[in-house]
């Protein structure tokens, strides 16, 4: 919890929260992350905070005394992620054929030309998504032009 603390919360967690927070002009609050109950928290023994494989015991304990559906405290964990597979089939889809098929991208050496035209056509004709992939290829070659191109 230490460690989460004064490194992966502050340095990623909450910087993300404010950052989009600012950007939609939104004021967000995190009370529990209050000193005082954090120190609480902290000082609670483990049997509390952990028991029998279920992390946040106590506090999901709480929700469940407040009404919250079991089918939520006992769901995945899930991040916000990008909607990749959205944005390149559809928004972007043009863009990164003009960036991936691009003569100066292909005549670089990095990707192979064939691979790259297979993988766009596989991924805009089948069902199998590749956007993960195209991604990187397109974050990896604007990288490339905005860093090492002169």
């Amino acid at each position: 919890m230490y460690l989460d603390i004064k490194t992966y919360l502050t340095a990623d967690i909450l910087t993300k929260v404010d950052r989009m927070s600012m950007v939609n002009s939104l004021e967000v609050r995190c009370p529990i992350l209050d000193h005082v109950f954090v120190e609480w928290v902290s000082s609670l023994p483990l049997k509390y905070k952990f028991r029998n494989g279920t992390r946040k015991f106590i506090l999901k304990k709480l929700a469940e005394r407040l009404g919250i559906p079991r089918r939520l405290l006992e769901r995945r964990k899930q991040g916000f992620a990008l909607p990749l597979v959205h944005w390149m089939r559809h928004e972007l889809k043009n863009t990164l054929y003009d960036i991936l098929l691009d003569s100066k991208t292909l005549q670089r050496g990095y990707f192979k030309p064939p691979a790259v035209r297979n993988l766009l056509d596989a991924h805009y004709r089948g069902p199998t998504d590749y956007s993960g992939i195209l991604w990187m290829l397109m974050v990896f070659e604007l990288w490339h032009r905005n860093f090492l191109t002169q």
